[in-house]
């Protein structure tokens, strides 16, 4: 069935359909992750305004929901979050949908 990194099913090369359905599939599962996103900063900005401040732990950096985050975790390796590189593409990309604004609780000198 696969030769040479080509789907051929009966001598009928069938790659470039093959191809294009799972690219179908990835844009769809990403528009729903972008779009539980985007309903998640929503609900951040009603409840906080945009700003969360006097957190124990430090500062908050970005704010993913779970589809975003497994989607990308299942697409790259859940090791990718480790990546500052990636953490910053993330932030370009998305821009205000995960980027939080915060304040330590924790007075630092």
């Amino acid at each position: 069935m696969f030769k040479d990194d080509s789907v051929v099913v009966d001598g009928k090369c069938y790659t470039k359909l093959v191809r294009e359905e799972l690219e179908k599939e990835y844009n769809l599962e990403l528009d729903r992750a972008e779009g539980e996103q985007i309903a998640l900063m929503e609900a951040e900005q009603r409840l906080t305004g945009g700003v969360r401040q006097h957190l124990d732990w430090g500062r908050l950096r970005m704010k993913l929901c779970p589809e975003i985050y497994h989607f990308w975790g299942t697409k790259l390796g859940y090791e990718c979050f480790d990546s500052e590189e990636f953490k910053k593409w993330l932030e370009k990309h998305f821009g205000d949908l995960v980027k939080i604004k915060s304040k330590s609780g924790k007075l630092m000198i």
